[in-house]
């Protein structure tokens, strides 16, 4: 599954990216329709498999013409190259070539949500194609297997899609419709968020399912043991599942779900293939562990304690940059040091609940001995096998280590906690606090979205006429509103011919010349002499 985080990071790419690229830069697009889409299209799609293709011919010379096995390092590079390729097309694409305009504006406004599926299926299209170089490489030659690997690239990726589309359709159906979404009660405005959100919780364990083409573990003796260590765990309503990798193995196991009636344990196929008895033991009660000690729960909480800081610091700093780049740096060594501890405390609950003395070192052992999966250093989320084994003999026969490991779990989460609490609090507080922003404030800014949803429904098809009218009665009705409260104060100028001109133009598409031709000298008469 590793075109997962390449498919996922493009996407947190399309949310981000825009907001600190300046709009020069997101504007340079220069390709003539209908080459402003088809060439996107297929630089995303064909560019990065070729790239794979490219870097296997010439590194892997006479061994994959004669379809001779390759040295795994190269094709990790080569996955590599391709994800890289994919990666640097994108935020190009996003950049300077408007990408992301592009395919609003080859899309109906009747379809909120559609834009974004656009845009991001040549990307799907070319992640699921990069398999294919990859596979050849490997062996498989025949239509049926090579189909295999494409779809098996391909399908995890579009259910991965799924919450990103459902967000981004609601978020465009808002900005197309501010006027309509501003007549809701605010309870029925907060559902647009609460309610995604709940469905997202609820739904994750069974998108995993999807996504990992997954199947309930029949019924025998390893459900039998599963059961068992359940109970002796006091877990309950926990389903395993049997992780399917089909023709690119690898040994894994995870734990899915926040709500006793959601959890899985998904266990690979090599795994239950490879594994003994009691090594298989060992790694179901490492996930059981991550359930029975609230580890996702306090992932979430660490995620929200730096989402609440951060908004403490762009509340008092105006340049959100920095801000942002130390909420990142401090998320990842912050969620580093937590994800390390708590694989420990899962090595240590697993030999505690099967009371096999060793069988999870020799299951570690045997993960590191078949997978490409678990590096030698470590990584981000897990620490280093040899590091895993050593605390666990550390643990069994080093006092000192026991109780400052112990205390360590303890403080993890009482800093946790406090930080989440405290985040919260000073949250709630400055917002009680914030000095309302005025009435022309306000003003200006219902206005502002009114103008981008013109803008947004005249350039795009799918608009009726009535509707276009309707908008723009009502971004008349704001504007007018923000220059009446405007004339009142003094040095505001410069919104003053913001609006001005916006409502220059606004008369301008209602046939009202004269109104129009006021509001432009109106607003020349505003201009310093200065500028």
């Amino acid at each position: 599954m590793p075109a997962l985080g390449t498919f996922f990071l493009a996407l947190i790419l399309w949310n981000v990216l825009p907001e600190f690229l300046p709009d020069e830069y997101q504007q340079l697009h220069t390709f003539p329709a209908p080459f402003d889409l088809l060439l996107p299209f297929i630089m995303l799609s064909l560019l990065p498999p070729f790239i794979e293709w490219c870097l296997l011919l010439l590194a892997g010379g006479r061994r994959f013409r004669q379809k001779m096995p390759l040295p795994r390092a190269l094709l990790r590079r080569a996955h590599m190259a391709g994800s890289l390729t994919t990666l640097l097309l994108w935020i190009l694409l996003l950049g300077p070539l408007g990408w992301a305009e592009v395919s609003r504006a080859n899309t109906s406004v009747l379809f909120p949500g559609a834009a974004l599926l656009l845009a991001i299926f040549p990307l799907i299209l070319g992640i699921a194609l990069s398999a294919i170089p990859l596979a050849i490489a490997v062996g498989h030659r025949s239509w049926i297997s090579l189909r295999g690997e494409f779809w098996q690239s391909l399908r995890p990726n579009f259910f991965l899609a799924v919450p990103f589309l459902l967000i981004g359709t609601i978020e465009e159906w808002i900005s197309l419709n501010p006027d309509t979404f501003a007549l809701l009660h605010p309870t029925a405005q907060l559902s647009f968020t609460v309610i995604p959100a709940v469905l997202l919780i609820l739904f994750a364990p069974f998108l995993f399912e999807v996504i990992l083409s997954s199947k309930r573990l029949p019924a025998g003796v390893l459900k039998d043991r599963f059961n068992q260590l359940c109970q002796k765990s006091g877990l309950r309503d926990i389903s395993l599942r049997i992780w399917q990798t089909g023709t690119r193995p690898v040994g894994n196991a995870m734990m899915t779900g926040l709500f006793p009636f959601q959890r899985r344990v998904f266990i690979t196929d090599v795994l239950i293939q490879n594994m003994s008895e009691d090594e298989l033991d060992a790694v179901i009660a490492h996930e059981l562990a991550h359930a029975r000690r609230y580890h996702l729960w306090l992932f979430i909480t660490v995620t929200l304690s730096v989402a609440f800081w951060l908004l403490i610091a762009l509340d008092s700093i105006e340049n959100p940059l920095w801000p942002s780049l130390i909420a990142i740096v401090s998320f990842y060594f912050l969620f580093r040091i937590v994800s390390h501890h708590m694989e420990h405390e899962a090595d240590l609950f697993s030999e505690n609940l099967t009371q096999k003395k060793g069988a999870i070192a020799q299951a570690l052992l045997q993960l590191r001995r078949g997978g490409r999966h678990f590096k030698e250093k470590g990584s981000w989320r897990h620490p280093s096998i040899i590091d895993r084994i050593q605390v666990l003999h550390r643990y069994q026969e080093d006092i000192d280590f026991r109780q400052r490991f112990d205390k360590k779990s303890q403080r993890i989460r009482a800093v946790t906690g406090i930080s989440w609490l405290l985040g919260l609090a000073l949250v709630i507080v400055l917002d009680q606090q914030a000095i309302p922003a005025p009435a022309w404030s306000e003003g200006l800014s219902r206005s502002s979205n009114l103008l981008l949803a013109l803008q947004q429904r005249t350039q795009r098809s799918g608009s009726p006429p009535e509707r276009i009218q309707s908008l723009l009665a009502s971004t008349e009705a704001a504007l007018t509103s923000s220059l009446v409260q405007l004339r009142g104060i003094q040095n505001q100028q410069k919104d003053m011919r913001w609006v001005l001109l916006n409502l220059a133009e606004i008369y301008r598409m209602q046939n009202k010349p004269m109104q129009a031709t006021r509001c432009r000298l109106e607003a020349q008469s505003l201009l310093d002499p200065m500028d």
